[in-house]
């Protein structure tokens, strides 16, 4: 267990440097039928963080970047080139509570069934935006961390 631990910071780290991203967080998702029974998806690990806010921060359906990637089963962006408050970023807890100016939050997704276990959220707090090279290895980069948060999850359920 330890060990996947450390493999997961490894490859959040190597997101950090591919991205040159300030803040990099990841929160596993686990589907049952009572969301009560494993208590609400939230941030598991972090980053570059300013702080350890991220650890209380709850992610819900819909609500901030987090949760329209929940909502709507594909990555999302946000950039300060864009209108911050039309793009559902002014009720982002994240990018308020890390100062973040531009950020995404990407699915790690299992291979068989295409079920959202994880969500990967990169941040930056000095440039406005990321670009699409960035976002695209980013994207060519989630498998190994969906299959480390894959294999967590089955053993925790062993």
């Amino acid at each position: 267990m330890e060990e996947d631990e450390a493999q997961i910071l490894e490859e959040l780290e190597f997101i950090r440097s591919l991205t040159s991203s300030d803040f990099v967080a990841l929160a596993a998702i686990t589907e049952t039928r009572h969301m009560a029974d494993c208590g609400r998806p939230s941030w598991t690990h972090a980053l570059g963080s300013l702080n350890n806010r991220y650890q209380h921060m709850i992610i819900k359906t819909g609500q901030g970047l987090a949760g329209l990637v929940l909502r709507l089963g594909r990555w999302v962006e946000l950039d300060a080139a864009k209108t911050y408050e039309n793009q559902s970023g002014g009720d982002c807890p994240i990018i308020l509570a890390e100062q973040l100016r531009a950020a995404a939050v990407f699915p790690l997704v299992t291979r068989q069934t295409s079920t959202i276990i994880g969500l990967l959220y990169i941040g930056k707090r000095k440039t406005d935006r990321y670009e699409q090279e960035e976002l695209r290895l980013v994207k060519e980069s989630l498998q190994p961390l969906a299959t480390l948060m894959e294999k967590r999850t089955a053993d925790k359920v062993k």
